[in-house]
């Protein structure tokens, strides 16, 4: 397989995360040892990175989000023409299958698609079901589909290959990281693939503490804790985490959708 050189994989990181990404970095090495897109991560500054990371790190001045990520980005390469967007909490869990990502890749160019998650929809266990039985009993075979408008987290940081240029416009418009992804640009529709994920994850730091099952998946993926004074959640807190999945397989985004119209009314 012949890498494009229009595509790169980028981690967006900060001086104040660098544990983060040192610790789940370790798991590209693992997962996806033949990567054939040019890594990088951005952060504010070069001390106490280590030489031997296989990611090359762009700097910006510490700033808030949307602004050092720009400036991450905007300082790549010109023929970066795409962006593979990593957050840098993302712990990779198994083997990528790089042909499976230069198949999104090539789609996405061939269909002039400005934003590609490569993750399906999340949806409730019932919803989900009846989408797919849908799209059988309609004979409909495609391997993207449209986000709905309505859908939260239509700019969702989930991993995704983004076109650099809207993924610049969108840094552009105002707000936090939280805000960014329900914002949406007038006429640039978004796009996830149908079946996946293509690249297995989990997110192991949430609210600034490592999960409490962090340290057992790092050592899994061939990674580590890097030496930090960040705090673990306690065990306690997986009741939190699969009461949080297990009413979200019932409701879905329902009450996410409820909340905005009551906020917005």
């Amino acid at each position: 397989m012949i890498p494009s050189k229009n595509l790169c994989v980028f981690v967006s990181s900060s001086d104040n995360t660098k544990d983060i990404f040192l610790s789940v970095s370790q798991s590209f090495i693992k997962c996806w040892p033949d990567c054939p897109y040019d890594l990088y991560v951005g952060l504010n500054s070069p001390e106490n990175l280590n030489s031997s990371n296989i990611f090359v790190p762009v700097f910006a001045p510490i700033s808030e989000w949307r602004s050092e990520l720009r400036e991450q980005i905007n300082k790549l390469p010109q023929n970066y023409k795409y962006i593979l967007l990593f957050l840098d909490d993302f712990l990779i869990l198994s083997t990528v299958n790089s042909h499976r990502i230069n198949y999104a890749f090539n789609y996405m160019r061939k269909n002039r698609l400005e934003y590609l998650r490569l993750i399906p929809l999340n949806r409730a266990f019932l919803p989900s079901i009846l989408h797919l039985v849908g799209l059988r009993y309609r004979n409909i075979q495609t391997y993207s589909e449209e986000i709905p408008q309505n859908m939260p987290y239509y700019s969702s940081l989930q991993v995704a290959i983004w076109k650099r240029s809207h993924l610049i416009n969108m840094l552009n418009l105002p707000g936090n990281i939280w805000v960014f992804e329900n914002q949406k640009i007038q006429g640039v529709k978004h796009h996830a693939v149908v079946s996946g994920p293509l690249i297995k994850y989990v997110h192991v730091v949430e609210k600034g503490r490592w999960q409490p099952y962090a340290k057992r998946l790092l050592k899994k993926t061939g990674a580590s804790l890097t030496p930090t004074l960040r705090p673990i959640r306690s065990p306690m807190s997986f009741c939190r985490i699969w009461f949080d999945r297990a009413k979200f397989q019932v409701i879905g985004y329902s009450y996410v959708k409820a909340r905005k119209k009551l906020q917005s009314g």
